[in-house]
């Protein structure tokens, strides 16, 4: 069983993180404070999904969401920067824009940083006097759910739905930890797989995003589209015999529920 105990842990442990990247950020001005502030909202997502199968359905509120989606502007916009010097891109408007985009934005988020970091606060206070008790049952049902679906989503491999799949993989390894040990003995995951394997989608995603922001931005060196058209080959090419291997590394097992 998942106790009440450890849910509000793992919560709090959640909120206190956002709260420090939130803080270093509008110190700082650190681009990592937003990537980590978003890895711990995929985190409660992931704990979300698994409540909201087991007992209830619980959600971030519209204020909490805002902090994700403007963090993701600002991540979105330093992360194109970044590929802009390592590309050697010569587009001086589409820079500038992004430019405009980290400066603007990031003033703004500071700004709010604090009735920020109240809304969450509050958010995760609220979230964690609902919370109840989640049985290993419901558990293992629910990895077996998701896994189901990831197996059709790897032996079909269709790219429109690879990226959705690595989310799913995410929402299992974000729970994972905060599982009780019989439980995961129960489970048996592949964590190193399922690791690989997301890993493995994430490097085609990143090539696949920064293509499709070239082509919205207009750019016209051919040259560097056709660079990127190989990259995304290749990388998906390193994601075929990772998923073909997907149902027989991962197996989850029955639950074993102790006899009182």
């Amino acid at each position: 069983m998942l106790k009440k105990k450890e849910q509000e842990k793992f919560l709090h442990k959640r909120g206190d993180n956002m709260m420090r990247h939130l803080r270093e950020f509008k110190k700082l001005q650190d681009p990592e404070s937003l990537h980590q502030l978003r890895v711990e909202v995929k985190k409660l997502k992931g704990f979300f999904a698994l409540a909201g199968h087991c007992t209830a359905k619980q959600k971030l509120t519209a204020e909490a969401k805002q902090v994700f989606k403007q963090a993701g502007v600002i991540r979105t916009a330093q992360l194109n920067l970044e590929f802009i010097e390592q590309y050697h891109l010569q587009s001086r408007q589409f820079k500038s824009e992004q430019e405009s985009v980290v400066l603007i934005q990031s003033r703004e988020f500071s700004s709010a940083a604090t009735a920020y970091r109240k809304s969450i606060q509050k958010n995760i206070n609220g979230i964690a006097k609902k919370i109840k008790p989640i049985h290993e049952k419901c558990i293992v049902a629910w990895y077996k759910k998701n896994i189901a679906t990831l197996k059709q989503v790897f032996e079909k491999f269709d790219t429109s739905e690879l990226h959705e799949g690595r989310k799913t993989i995410k929402n299992l390894l974000h729970v994972y930890p905060m599982l009780d040990k019989s439980i995961t003995a129960s489970l048996k995951l592949n964590i190193g797989y399922l690791e690989q394997l997301q890993e493995a989608v994430g490097k085609w995603h990143d090539v696949e995003v920064s293509y499709t922001m070239l082509i919205d931005a207009k750019l016209r060196n051919k040259k560097l589209l056709e660079t990127f058209k190989k990259e995304i080959a290749k990388t998906l090419a390193t994601i075929k015999p990772v998923a073909a291997n997907f149902s027989s590394r991962i197996k989850v097992r029955a639950a074993r529920i102790p006899k009182k």
